[in-house]
């Protein structure tokens, strides 16, 4: 039995139906690399990259969105209804990158994704910590992993 979360309408607002989530790559205590992925119709509702949601590259320092794509191409729009996805704030940032940094250094891994969602009523919430997190991430922000 899990929780039954509720799409905080602070982060999307109407851009999409379904539970957006976050990712946020931590190296060696650092977060590196933030998105947030929105569900589609092509994705049936589910933050899905591969089954065609949108990757929205997300600002690590100040949360607030800077690409995006679907399908490994670039957008600044949600195919579905045509809303902007870029240049917004995602609310509770500094809480997010806090819960991610945490959860890192508990899991014991060096390098991790961590997954968040950003309830209505309880706030951010630890959906699964990634052991290998992919590289979509890199894809969405537009930028690899690290700038050095």
């Amino acid at each position: 039995m899990e929780e039954r979360l509720v799409t905080s309408r602070d982060i999307t607002g109407e851009l999409c139906s379904g539970l957006p989530d976050i990712r946020i790559v931590v190296h060696r205590g650092k977060p590196l690399l933030a998105m947030m992925r929105i569900a589609t119709k092509a994705s049936g509702g589910r933050a899905n990259l591969h089954q065609g949601a949108v990757g929205i590259g997300v600002d690590i320092e100040t949360g607030e969105t800077l690409s995006a794509v679907q399908d490994g191409k670039a957008c600044a729009t949600h195919p579905d209804h045509g809303k902007n996805v870029v240049g917004i704030r995602v609310p509770s940032w500094r809480d997010l990158v806090s819960i991610a940094k945490k959860a890192a250094q508990v899991s014991g891994l060096g390098y991790t994704g961590i997954d968040l969602a950003l309830d209505d009523k309880s706030g951010p919430k630890i959906l699964e910590i990634n052991a290998r997190p992919g590289l979509d991430i890199q894809i969405a922000n537009l930028r690899g992993l690290f700038t050095e």
